[in-house]
Parts: structure tokens; sequence; C-alpha cells
């Protein structure tokens, strides 16, 4: 908090804040009166904001400016994440860790699409190594679709994977449990999100 007029000289911040509040910054979370100067200074600070207010007012070195402030040789490389982007954020980290799994690392692939010409703006293919397998489908459509999903008796053939009327499979994406059929007779229903998609192993 910032009352007088103050200059702040030579610099370097860094670290991270995680707030849930108003007013986070590298330096100075709210200036009321004076004049602030900031002069040669750095500021590398990572600021994740979970509030759901409107008029956050963050800022790399100052969150609410209600004064004079003056910005010389200076700079911000840190970050300014909102609720929606630190959310976002973990499911990309979330994919890139599914990498790092043997099944999706060395796993063979089996598109899906020949066997499901009905489907327009999604993606739909089968990891597999041995018995274990993954279903990836991906939704591009910037609507919620649900979708009819077709395997092929051939996966099932070339992979010796037994064919089961009901499977409880975990969508890796957000951990929740989906009861599908996994047969080559009987169609998977699968609700997608919007430009998004599932991982179910």
């Amino acid at each position: 908090y910032c009352y007088y007029s103050i200059t702040i000289k030579r610099l370097h911040v860094t670290g991270i804040i995680n707030t849930s509040h108003k007013y986070a910054a590298g330096l100075v979370g709210y200036q009321y009166y004076g004049t602030l100067n900031i002069i040669n200074c750095w500021s590398s600070v990572t600021i994740n904001s979970s509030t759901a207010d409107d008029y956050t007012s963050h800022g790399g070195f100052v969150g609410y400016n209600y004064a004079d402030i003056n910005i010389t040789n200076s700079r911000f490389d840190g970050k300014l994440l909102t609720a929606e982007e630190l959310s976002l954020q973990k499911t990309y980290q979330s994919i890139l860790q599914l990498r790092e799994q043997a099944l999706f690392a060395e796993g063979d692939f089996y598109d899906l699409m020949y066997a499901n010409p009905n489907l327009q703006r999604q993606y739909a293919f089968i990891r597999h190594s041995g018995k274990k397998f993954a279903l990836v489908v991906a939704n591009f459509s910037d609507q919620e679709e649900t979708i009819s999903l077709s395997l092929p008796k051939h996966f099932f053939d070339l992979t010796g994977i037994k064919e089961k009327s009901k499977q409880t499979k975990t969508n890796l994406l957000n951990g929740n449990k989906v009861s599908i059929p996994f047969n080559s007779n009987e169609p998977i229903r699968l609700t997608l999100p919007a430009n998004f998609g599932i991982v179910l192993c």
C-alpha cells in the first residue's frame, strides 16, 4: 500500500503470488496518493488469481493506481493468470504429462475414423500396448457434441483385446469414471465438451 510519494529503484522481484483477493502486484498493490516513481526495476512475478470479481486490478508493477505514476527503464516478464487461465494451464499440463506414460509414448496407434464416417468435427483413435489401451476423442466444434462411436471388429482381431459388453474407464483429463460398451456390435455414445475431448483409459 502506497499513500505518500515514493521512489523505487534498482529492484528485481521474483516469485509466485496465489490470491483470491484484489490488488496483487510485483511492487505496489495499491497506490492512493502522491507520486510513485519506478526506476530501473524488473518484475518477474507470476500472479495466479482465483478471485471471481470482475474488477481484480492486478499488475506486474502496480495493482491499483489512483494517483501519479512514472515507470522508467523497467520491465515486467512475469505472468498474470486469471482463474480461467489457471484452469486451462492445469489442463494443458495434464495433457502434456500423458506423453510421459509408456502407453502414449510407445503404444501403437489405431485410427477409428475409417469406421466412423459420421464424425464431422471430431477425431478418434486408440493407443494400445498389449492388453492396455486408451480411447482418445477430440471435439473441434465450438459446441458440446454427443456422438456415436463404432469400434471395428478388426481392432479386436488385430490387438487380441477382448470385447466386453461394458467397461468402466477413467477420463484422464478430469478423473471422472465412464462406463462404455467396448465391443464391435454396440456403438459408444459420448458427450464431448466444446473444443475439448476425452481420454478414456
